[in-house]
């Protein structure tokens, strides 16, 4: 666990933790950043997946 916020039952949804996954990831250093980020509950929809695959994290590593 890197950081936990804690929010209102009703902001708790995918939609509005999305812009801080991201932001954890991109402050990352390249070589630091994750290889995969589990997609299920909420996190798993399409706005999630598509800015994962945007930023190369769903893609297996190249051999």
């Amino acid at each position: 666990m890197l950081g936990v916020t804690v929010a209102q039952g009703n902001k708790s949804q995918a939609n509005t933790t999305l812009p801080g996954l991201i932001e954890l990831i991109e402050s990352m250093p390249q070589d630091k950043r994750p290889a995969l980020v589990r997609g299920d509950c909420g996190q798993g929809g399409e706005p999630a997946m598509a800015a994962l695959e945007a930023r190369g994290i769903l893609d297996p590593p190249a051999a």
